[in-house]
């Protein structure tokens, strides 16, 4: 019976050897047309990427069209032999269909440009993450991980899907992002690894199908270290053999940008600051001002006009993938006061900025300029008809939910495409986060909805940073990314409980929608309100490190200090209508506090990280409105002559102060989780502490005063 089991065993053995060399595991092919475009590559790499991890078969590419399973084509490399009637006519447009060819079932993604058919690899992943999920709101950034491991035979449906961008721009500017040579050679202390986070950005822009991308540097102008050193005969510290290897490091970034379908600007302020370098190699270009400190761009200096013409000229060949330029008029903190310049600063820097703009046309007619910052109507009417504009969300970042653009002054622009650039989620962060995850939505759809009554709103672009609780940071750049592109069809609120199902799990999605909510309506009416009743609420709260809100984590470690002088100055009626306020919203954060809580057991380990950081983020608030409360109760019994009591409501104050710097310090300073990985910088951490501590030590005064 033995030698009888191992005959049939060495018998099934011969056999599977005899018939392996014809046996050919199941697979799915891709074919596309041979293209110098790396964008179609891109399509390939990235269809193989995740089309492996939603299939159980392995996935290959073919040179054969005839055998492969999915076919990628533009419009002009379609092959006559394939009949597609509904073909796509438009810019960004594809088709995705199934067809039959010699009795083979393929699926065909047809693309009016390389770029659409990047856009349509895109679509059909998270088509099938949809089946796979039973649900229509799916993201290729969260879902992926969620859909992997479960299959799907791509080939069991009939597909026929055809979809265009709603708006034709739709971007992202990085902020702090100068792209220096310090930042490509790492040298940059503050700012070590901008490449890597203009990268990690392009591949999130593309995978959310957005088309252009810049930098945006802020103070940190660099004009000067974007070419070589030759033309500015040292206007920085970087060597010749510095400045030539950052170029090159940053012709790469262009160039794998390019490669994801995304469109890379170069941000700089016109005339922006020059560097101590620039002042002292080029003292004949400045006026002084002694008293302030500030050396200014004087535009009476024949040799400033040249200068900027020979930069940007400069930067125009040297950077073949640069799409175009993102140019902003800053320089007014720094006006040159000379009797030509003063009270002609608005005037002589758009006459600069056309010159500059013209050169640099002159080298490359096709280079494309976004016109951001000061591009109001009557400023932006002076630029030619090809300059974009791109006009900040309401009143500089003010943070409502319409960007209050109405259609008389859209059409102001005449015949200038306008982009409205919102900051996601504020222009400002700070180590506790920020609640908002649903303010932009209100402002897109009504201007979506009404096409009509804004024909030269031509697309959205966010600001985006990293600083920030890093799932709502996610939440709202996916919600901008989609809202954008098909705001028609796009239903917010069940997208976001889609995605927090996905984080946190079915049994816990609801209660922490609920507790975000709430804290969405808590920030609306305190923490990010200027005004109520004449009574600036803003200067209680820690919205950004504007000075003007007074607010507590302010780049001067000083700020919490000076909002308590502040409170010291109002009159009984305004303390009385602040605690009034304040006491209507603490019921609401300990609601959602308790929301958070009860959750607790419900969150899988895979989320806790990200959980144990919104936690934080919910008490921190809540400790902050108990200290406000305290304070101005305290303020309160103190001017009644109750001393006993005003004592000790500082001491709840300094108490409930002490309970947020602990928060603080057990907070993790890099969440990273998800495509956006949220990062807090450890500075930023302990400056709001520093702040806090600063704030008891005066309070622990105010005591003996009391």
């Amino acid at each position: 019976m033995k030698k009888q089991i191992i005959g049939i065993f060495l018998f099934a053995v011969t056999i599977v050897l005899l018939t392996g060399c014809n046996y050919k595991k199941p697979e799915y092919s891709i074919y596309a047309e041979s293209t110098h475009l790396s964008v179609i590559n891109t399509a390939k790499d990235e269809l193989t990427h995740y089309l492996s991890h939603l299939s159980d078969k392995p996935v290959k590419k073919t040179q054969k069209s005839d055998k492969a399973d999915i076919l990628l084509y533009t419009v002009t490399q379609l092959p006559n032999s394939i009949e597609l009637s509904d073909r796509p006519a438009n810019p960004e447009e594809f088709v995705i269909s199934t067809i039959n060819q010699n009795g083979k079932k393929q699926i065909i993604i047809c693309g009016f440009d390389e770029r659409a058919v990047l856009y349509g690899v895109y679509e059909l992943i998270e088509h099938y993450m949809s089946r796979i999920n039973n649900s229509p709101w799916v993201d290729i950034s969260f879902d992926f991980e969620r859909g992997a491991g479960r299959h799907i035979d791509i080939l069991n449906e009939e597909i026929s899907l055809r979809k265009v961008p709603f708006y034709k721009n739709r971007g992202i500017h990085l902020d702090f992002i100068g792209l220096g040579a310090g930042a490509m050679l790492d040298r940059d202390s503050t700012q070590p690894m901008d490449k890597e986070i203009w990268k990690r950005w392009s591949r999130w822009g593309a995978r959310h199908r957005l088309n252009f991308i810049t930098n945006w540097p802020y103070g940190k102008t660099n004009w000067w270290e974007l070419v070589p050193d030759s033309v500015l005969e040292g206007a920085t510290n970087f060597s010749p053999d510095d400045l030539t290897q950052s170029i090159d490091i940053r012709m790469q970034m262009l160039d794998y940008t390019r490669s994801f379908a995304l469109d890379p600007y170069l941000m700089n302020y016109v005339p922006g600051k020059g560097s101590n370098e620039m002042v002292e190699k080029f003292s004949n270009l400045f006026t002084y001002n002694h008293e302030k400190h500030v050396a200014r761009f004087c535009y009476q200096q024949p040799g400033l006009w040249e200068i900027f013409n020979d930069v940007i000229v400069s930067v125009t060949n040297l950077y073949p993938d640069m799409e175009g330029f993102n140019l902003r008029r800053w320089g007014e903190s720094y006006p040159c006061e000379c009797d030509f310049c003063i009270g002609r600063d608005t005037e002589l820097s758009r006459q600069l900025l056309i010159n500059m703009i013209e050169n640099a046309k002159l080298e490359r007619e096709d280079l494309k300029i976004l016109l951001s910052g000061y591009a109001d109507p009557e400023y932006a009417q002076h630029f030619p008809d090809y300059v974009t504009c791109m006009i900040k969300w309401g009143n500089d970042w003010d943070p409502s939910p319409d960007p209050g653009r109405s259609p008389e002054y859209l059409r102001s622009y005449g015949n200038k495409d306008v982009i409205i650039d919102i900051a996601l989620p504020a222009e400002e962060s700070f180590p506790l986060g920020l609640i908002q995850h649903t303010h932009i939505t209100e402002g897109i759809l009504k201007h979506a909805l009404n096409r009509d009554e804004y024909p030269n709103l031509t697309g959205f672009a966010a600001g985006l940073g990293d600083s920030d609780i890093e799932f709502i940071t996610e939440l709202n750049y996916i919600i901008f990314s989609k809202l954008i592109r098909d705001p028609e069809f796009f239903d917010l609120q069940e997208f976001v409980n889609a995605y927090l199902t996905n984080k946190f799990g079915k049994e816990s999605a609801a209660d922490i929608q609920e507790s975000l909510d709430i804290q969405a309506a808590v920030w609306s009416d305190f923490f990010l309100t200027r005004e109520r009743g004449g009574f600036e609420f803003a200067n209680l709260a820690p919205y950004s490190n504007w000075a003007r809100f007074g607010d507590l984590f302010v780049s001067f470690p000083n700020g919490g200090k000076y909002a308590f002088e502040w409170l010291q100055e109002r009159s009984d009626d305004e303390l009385n209508e602040s605690l009034m306020m304040i006491n209507q919203l603490l019921p609401l954060q300990m609601e959602a506090y308790t929301l958070i809580i009860n959750t607790k057991n419900q969150i899988s380990t895979k989320s806790q990280i990200i959980y144990n950081d919104y936690l934080l983020q919910t008490r921190g608030y809540l400790s902050y409105l108990q200290s406000r409360k305290a304070f101005v109760d305290g303020l309160l019994a103190y001017r009644k002559g109750l001393k006993e009591e005003s004592l000790t409501k500082i001491r709840m104050t300094i108490h409930f102060n002490s309970q947020l710097v602990k928060i603080l310090k057990n907070k993790p300073n890099n969440v990273g989780y998800g495509d956006t990985g949220g990062n807090i910088a450890e500075w930023e951490l302990n400056r709001a502490i520093e702040g806090i501590e600063i704030e008891n030590n005066y309070l622990e005064s105010l005591m003996h005063i009391y």
